[in-house]
Parts: structure tokens; C-alpha cells; sequence
């Protein structure tokens, strides 16, 4: 990388590039406060950091809905790069039954196929696919303008977190306790099964086929609601 000075941890063998060698810390922590001791970061002031938009981001949002014809919806990121952390088609069918409220869809250009056969298994259900459609601040505009967000283990649960939106994600695959979505009002649904957190990225339980999501009920996410108080 041609910096002169290179600080990392202790791990991967990786040391042999560092000018700065950390030991790894003992005591187990969010991922992002790990790397933050690498620099001194004041904790302090950690949780009072989030991703800022303008004023005029947000009147665009909001006028996107208007022209959706839409007020106040719900936002659902339920894809990821590693399909263990997907959510499933039918657990989101179950979670969302005998809902009124509209559902924005969002994800990568990548998902809109994942995306048009989630709809298509979920009749009844007001989804819509905005995968792809828009570029990565204009998808946080509109995310900050809607009333709580369903997430996957995945980036657009921590950029709803950073928002400050009330942000449901479901962990299974990934541990929770390390890469959580940080923020004021969050909440995370892990049922803790006997297999989870593998940390891989395709589910390897062959017996109990993603257990970790089966195992989430909509009990579950409807308490999830109540506690961010929450009335969708």
C-alpha cells in the first residue's frame, strides 16, 4: 500500500505487512469497536455517530412516496450476499400475514429477481420490489422516511440502524453479540439454536435446513414491534 505506517492485528498472518502489531483483544466485543481501538477512538462518542443526510435528500424521499402513492411504510432488507443470512421466502409469508401496511423492498440490482419471486409467493401482501432502482443515498433517503425496518444480517440493517429507524434483525448464521447493527433503537431476534452461529455463509445443517430463521416465529417479530413501540 506504500503507508508507512500499517497497524493491525495479530492474526491471519498478516503481521509480516503491519509496522504496528496489536494483539487481539481477550475479552469478546462488536467487531466495530474492535477495529476502533486500533486508533484510540474515544468510545464516548461512538454511539453518537451516524450516517447524516440533507434536508433536501429527505424532501426527495419523501416526495418519492408521495408519488407511490405510499405514507409512512414499512422497508424489508431481506437478501444477503451469503444465503445462510437470506432470509426465507416463507418465514417473511408467516411474519407479514394479515398486514395492511405497504412493504419496500430493498436491495441490490442482483436481488430484483430474488425479490419479483418473493412477491410472487406472497399474494396478498403489498411488497414492492425497489431493488436496484435507486442509487445507495437515494435508498437512505427513503429508508429514513419509513416507520421501522425487517432486516437480514446484512448492510442495509446497519445503515437503517445508523439512520436512527427502528431496525428488527434477524441473526442466526452470524454472531450477534460481534456485528449487531448499532443504534438507538434496535432490536435483534436470535433464537440461539443448537447450531447457530456457524458462521458460514450456506447453511451446512442438512437435518434442520436453516433452523436458525424456522425456528423465528411471528410471536417473535410482533414482540419485536411492541418494544420499539411500534404501531404498524
Amino acid at each position: 500500500s506504500k503507508a508507512k505506517i500499517r497497524i493491525g492485528f495479530k492474526s491471519q498472518m498478516r503481521s509480516i505487512f503491519l509496522t504496528d502489531v496489536i494483539e487481539n483483544p481477550k475479552e469478546k466485543m462488536h467487531r466495530s469497536l474492535k477495529y476502533l481501538t486500533l486508533i484510540n477512538f474515544n468510545k464516548k462518542v461512538y454511539n453518537s455517530i451516524g450516517i447524516q443526510l440533507t434536508n433536501v435528500e429527505i424532501q426527495w424521499a419523501k416526495e418519492e412516496l408521495k408519488n407511490m402513492k405510499l405514507e409512512f411504510p414499512m422497508v424489508l432488507f431481506p437478501f444477503s450476499v451469503a444465503s445462510s443470512r437470506s432470509i426465507p421466502n416463507k418465514k417473511i409469508k408467516e411474519w407479514l400475514n394479515g398486514s395492511n401496511q405497504s412493504v419496500l423492498v430493498l436491495g441490490s440490482k442482483e436481488d430484483a429477481t430474488l425479490a419479483n419471486s418473493l412477491i410472487d409467493e406472497c399474494a396478498g401482501i403489498k411488497l414492492i420490489n425497489l431493488c436496484g432502482k435507486y442509487s445507495m443515498r437515494e435508498s437512505m433517503a427513503l429508508i429514513s422516511v419509513c416507520q421501522f425496518a425487517l432486516a437480514s444480517d446484512s448492510g442495509l440493517g446497519h445503515i437503517s440502524a445508523s439512520l436512527g429507524i427502528p431496525t428488527i434483525s434477524f441473526f442466526g448464521a452470524g454472531d450477534s453479540e460481534m456485528t449487531k447493527p448499532i443504534g438507538k433503537r434496535t432490536f435483534v431476534i436470535n433464537k440461539d439454536v443448537y447450531c447457530s452461529p456457524c458462521r458460514k455463509n450456506v447453511c451446512m445443517n442438512t437435518n434442520d435446513h436453516l433452523y436458525c430463521f424456522n425456528e423465528i416465529l411471528q410471536i417473535d417479530v410482533k414482540d419485536a414491534i411492541q418494544s420499539l413501540n411500534l404501531n404498524p
